[in-house]
C-alpha cells in the first residue's frame, strides 16, 4: 500500500475513534486547471464530515510548507472544487502546528492532533445531539450488535435477514438499524427495497463503542431447586459460565440463563422459585433476549456474559472478565 493511502486509512480511523464519525475518503482524479506542482505535492481525496463535503490535501513530500504557502495552495484547490480543504500529514513539527492554528489552517495529524476551525460549531452541535441520544440500546438492537461481533463481514445485516435469524419482526429490526445509525455505530444504506448495516469498524472497535450503550441482559434472578436442560431453553451463565471462560473457580451453585418466554413456560409447567439457601438450589437468570441465540457448548456468549457481570465489584470477577475478553479472537 502506498504511503498516502496508509495515511488516508489512518485519517479515517482517527476521525472515527476521536469523533465517532464514520468517514470514507475517495481519491479525486487530477483536475484541469490545477497547477502541476500541486498534484506533485499533494494527493487529493473527497470526504464528508458531519454531512459537509471537503477536500483532503494529503502531503506527498517530507518538506513542510509555511502556513502562508498552505493557505495559498488551499485557496487554489478550493476555487477548483468549491469545497473547504483539510491538510493531512503524518507528522507536523510542534512550532508549525502552532503557526497553522494561529493562521486558522485546518489540519489533521492522524493519531495525534486535529484542528478543524470551520467545523467547530457543527462539532459542538454534534456532541450535544450525541449526549441526547446516549440512551441504552434496546434488547433487540443489542442482539444485532452481538450478532455482528460474533459473525463475520459476509453476514448480511438487513432487517429481513435479521428477522428470519432471530424471530423478531422486520419492523423491530428496522428500528434496531435506526438505533445503530443514531448511535454512530456504522452506516446504514439503502439497496433497492432493503436496508443494510455496513460494519465499518473492526470488531474490537465496535465493541468498545457499543459497550457503554449496552445493558445487562438479566431482568431478574431467582432460585430453583431442580436442574433444567438445554432442551428447556437454558444454558450455563453467570459465574458458572465465567469459570469455563477463565481460570475463575466454579461457584458452589449452578447458574442458568433462560429467556423470559421460556421462563413463563417453565412456570406454567409447575417450576417454582425457592428461597436461598435451599439445599441444592440453583440460580436462574431471566434474560431480556434468549441466551440460546448465541450459546456455544452450552454456555452463553462472552459478550452477553460480560454485560451481565460488568457491575460486579469483586476483583476476582473483574479479573476473570478481563481474562475472558483477552482470550477472544477478534
Amino acid at each position: 500500500m502506498k504511503i498516502n493511502e496508509e495515511l488516508i486509512r489512518s485519517f479515517e480511523h482517527y476521525v472515527q475513534d476521536l469523533l465517532g464519525i464514520s468517514v470514507r475518503a475517495r481519491p479525486l482524479q487530477p483536475a484541469e486547471g490545477l497547477p502541476f506542482y500541486l498534484h506533485n505535492r499533494y494527493s487529493f481525496h473527497e470526504a464528508s464530515l458531519l454531512d459537509k463535503p471537503c477536500i483532503l490535501m494529503v502531503s506527498r513530500t517530507n518538506e513542510e510548507d509555511t502556513p502562508a504557502t498552505l493557505r495559498k495552495h488551499m485557496e487554489q484547490v478550493q476555487s477548483r472544487w468549491g469545497k473547504p480543504c483539510i491538510y493531512v500529514r503524518k507528522t507536523i513539527a510542534p512550532y508549525n502546528r502552532k503557526r497553522l492554528i494561529e493562521h486558522h489552517v485546518p489540519f489533521v495529524v492522524p493519531g495525534n492532533q486535529m484542528y478543524l476551525p470551520e467545523l467547530a460549531i457543527d462539532l459542538r452541535e454534534y456532541f450535544r445531539r450525541m449526549r441526547v441520544i446516549q440512551k441504552p440500546l434496546s434488547p433487540a438492537t443489542q442482539v444485532v450488535i452481538i450478532y455482528a461481533l460474533l459473525g463475520d463481514k459476509t453476514n448480511k445485516v438487513s432487517p429481513s435477514n435479521l428477522a428470519k435469524r432471530f424471530g423478531y419482526s422486520a419492523m423491530t429490526m428496522t428500528r434496531s438499524l435506526d438505533e445503530i445509525q443514531s448511535a454512530n455505530l456504522g452506516e446504514v444504506h439503502q439497496a433497492g427495497r432493503e436496508r443494510f448495516w455496513d460494519l465499518m469498524d473492526d470488531k474490537r472497535t465496535l465493541w468498545e463503542k457499543a459497550r457503554p450503550l449496552m445493558q445487562s441482559p438479566v431482568r431478574r434472578r431467582v432460585w430453583i431447586q431442580r436442574n433444567i436442560s438445554n432442551d428447556e431453553g437454558a444454558v450455563a451463565a453467570g459465574l458458572t459460565a465465567l469459570s469455563r471462560y477463565s481460570m475463575l473457580s466454579e461457584p458452589p451453585y449452578y447458574v442458568y440463563a433462560i429467556g423470559s418466554e421460556k421462563w413463563k413456560m417453565l412456570r406454567q409447567s409447575g417450576l417454582e422459585e425457592v428461597p436461598y439457601p435451599e439445599t441444592e438450589a440453583h440460580e436462574l437468570e431471566i434474560w431480556s433476549y434468549s441466551p440460546t441465540l448465541f450459546a456455544r457448548n452450552g454456555l452463553v456468549d462472552p459478550f452477553s456474559l460480560y454485560l451481565s457481570l460488568q457491575e460486579s465489584k469483586d476483583e476476582r470477577i473483574e479479573s476473570a472478565l478481563v481474562e475472558m475478553m483477552e482470550r477472544l479472537e477478534w
